[in-house]
């Protein structure tokens, strides 16, 4: 497990890296009481990649918060 922070909307985000069976996912703290956010990179039909929210229902912030991670860990290589 990896964990590192990145910043968002003007808050500094705690995201830890874990593998669920053969699927890599994050789990982002916010650390102002908002609940946490599980987001991983999925496949739509037609092989087009984007970031979700695991349960759905915050796809917007799984969107954002997700190109924010791909960019730190392509960073951090």
């Amino acid at each position: 497990m990896e964990e590192f922070e990145i910043r968002y909307n003007d808050l500094v985000l705690n995201v830890a890296e874990h593998m669920v069976g053969n699927d890599r996912i994050f789990r982002v703290l916010f650390g102002n009481g908002k609940p946490a956010l599980i987001v991983t990179r999925t496949t739509a039909p037609g092989n087009q990649t984007f970031w979700t929210s695991i349960p759905e229902g915050r796809q917007q912030e799984a969107e954002e918060i997700g190109e924010l991670i791909a960019k730190e860990i392509k960073r951090r290589k």
